[in-house]
């Protein structure tokens, strides 16, 4: 029988608000460069992850439906394909390669979320050894 269920959660502060982009793949097709990226789009139920294909001189700002975290410095200035050297460059400055991404959660606070379930399972063995009851994390 289960008596008691506790949750504890880590939310990067913002992690709602802040420009999130992942980028997927990048390549060249029919002699035009492609970055496949999943970033945050404003929907009417609110911002969810979505696939976008850019191109250069695409804005995320309008591709986001004019979400409020892409408006300044999300334009794509630069995709760039070299075996070993691909990347994607916003008009900000902010270089991404393949598998990078900026916002969101990060392994860090998944480390975090770890760590705690540990701490507070060890915890809670000690506090009910005695009483014949055990813990799950």
């Amino acid at each position: 029988m289960v008596k008691k269920i506790e949750v504890a959660s880590v939310v990067a502060e913002d992690s709602y608000h802040a420009a999130f982009i992942s980028v997927r793949d990048l390549k060249s097709k029919n002699n035009k460069l492609k970055a496949y990226l999943t970033f945050h789009k404003d929907t009417d139920s609110g911002p969810k992850e979505s696939n976008v294909t850019v191109t250069h001189g695409d804005d995320l700002y309008e591709k986001s439906n004019e979400r409020t975290a892409y408006q300044n410095g999300y334009i794509v200035t630069e995709i760039n394909v070299t075996p070993g050297r691909e990347f994607i460059r916003f008009s900000n400055g902010q270089r991404l390669g393949i598998g990078d991404s900026q916002g969101g959660l990060t392994d860090e606070v998944m480390q975090a979320q770890i760590r705690n379930t540990i701490e507070e399972h060890l915890e809670k063995e000690i506090e009910l050894k005695d009483r014949d009851m055990r813990t799950l994390a």
